[in-house]
């Protein structure tokens, strides 16, 4: 990596980082509210008891426990993607500055 620069905007890149984890956050509340109503609704298992239902239930239950628990890690996924976005932002402007100082950069 010493070949090569690297071109940050710290404000801009802070709030990618903010944005990251503010669709995280929102997308784990998604899942607390739409998820919990999709997984409130199966539980009733309204596709029925016959043998197309049993068929059926054979396949969606395991698909919706599945999507349920994607759909949770997505969303923490997400928001701490949007934090070590900013740990990384500031600590590269920390490094450019303590770099700058043993230089006598400005």
């Amino acid at each position: 990596m010493a070949d090569r620069i690297v071109f940050l905007t710290p404000d801009v890149a802070a709030r990618g980082a903010a944005d990251l984890a503010a669709a995280g956050s929102s997308l784990s509340a998604l899942r607390g509210s739409l998820g919990d109503e999709l997984a409130r609704a199966a539980s009733s298992r309204p596709w029925g008891a016959d043998e197309p239902g049993a068929a059926f239930a054979r396949v969606w239950c395991p698909a919706e426990q599945e999507l349920l628990a994607v759909w949770a890690s997505l969303g923490q996924a997400l928001a701490g993607l949007g934090d070590g976005v900013r740990v990384a932002v500031a600590s590269t402007v920390e490094v450019d500055a303590a770099a700058a100082r043993r230089v006598g950069a400005p």
